[in-house]
C-alpha cells in the first residue's frame, strides 16, 4: 500500500501509524492470528459485518474474524482508500474497499464492498473501536 494511493498529501504522524498497524493486521490475517488480531480492537469494539447483526467487544469481533478467516480457501483484501486523524491525534477515520472469496458447497463465492473504521489512540497504540462494512453484493 503507498502512501500516494490514499491521501494526496503525506499522512501525518497519527495517520502513518495506523497505516503501520493495518499492515500489521493483513499479515496477522494471512497468518490466521486470530490472537494478534483481536488485540487490534478496543475492549469495547462494535462490529457491524455486513447482512447480519453487529457485536460489541473484542471478543465477539474476533470471533466474526474467525469465522470468516475459516472459510475454505479465503482470500480477503482490503485498502484504505482515504484517512483522517483529529488535530489531537487521538482519533481517526478510515475509509476503504475490501474483497473476499471463499469456497462453498455452490462453487466459489466473491463478495466487495467497502468498509469506514474509527480508530482510537490507547496508550501508545492505535485500536479499532467501530468497524461497519458494506456489502456491494445483492442478498440471496
Amino acid at each position: 500500500m503507498t502512501v500516494s494511493s490514499i491521501v494526496a498529501r503525506a499522512p501525518s504522524a497519527p495517520e502513518q501509524q495506523i497505516l503501520d498497524v493495518i499492515e500489521q493486521w493483513r499479515a496477522a490475517a494471512g497468518r490466521g492470528d486470530i490472537t494478534t488480531i483481536a488485540e487490534f480492537y478496543t475492549e469495547d469494539a462494535q462490529l457491524f459485518p455486513p447482512n447480519t447483526a453487529s457485536v460489541q467487544g473484542r471478543e465477539k469481533a474476533a470471533e466474526i474474524c474467525r469465522g470468516m478467516l475459516s472459510l475454505p480457501n479465503v482470500a480477503l483484501k482490503w485498502e484504505p482508500t482515504r484517512i483522517e486523524a483529529t488535530a489531537s491525534g487521538d482519533l481517526a477515520y478510515v475509509v476503504g474497499t475490501y474483497s473476499l472469496a471463499f469456497n462453498s458447497e455452490d462453487g466459489r463465492r466473491e463478495g466487495r464492498g467497502s468498509y469506514v473504521a474509527i480508530w482510537k489512540k490507547v496508550g501508545d497504540s492505535w485500536k479499532l473501536a467501530i468497524d461497519m462494512i458494506n456489502s456491494e453484493m445483492p442478498t440471496t
